[in-house]
């Protein structure tokens, strides 16, 4: 898990983690990916109906097409 300067490793499995976040504004974004939704400054449509998103420390995630309904539901479009 990635935080603001220390990256540290996480017991639990992905989908743990998952549940764990969905009510602090994090949601599965491909199958080994959780994002925080407050940390996306852009998204933009990709290919194949994926997304990309550009985080606010400068790194670009791929938001896979099967989560991208995910997101558009939790930014209400």
């Amino acid at each position: 898990m990635y935080s603001e300067n220390q990256v540290h490793e996480v017991k639990q499995k992905l989908y743990e983690l998952e549940e764990l976040c969905r009510d602090r504004g994090c949601f599965r974004a491909s199958k080994s990916t959780i994002l925080n939704i407050a940390k996306i400054e852009s998204v933009r449509p990709s290919l194949s109906g994926r997304f990309t998103a550009l985080l606010d420390n400068g790194e670009r995630v791929v938001i896979s097409r099967q989560y991208v309904p995910v997101l558009k539901k939790r930014l209400g479009l």
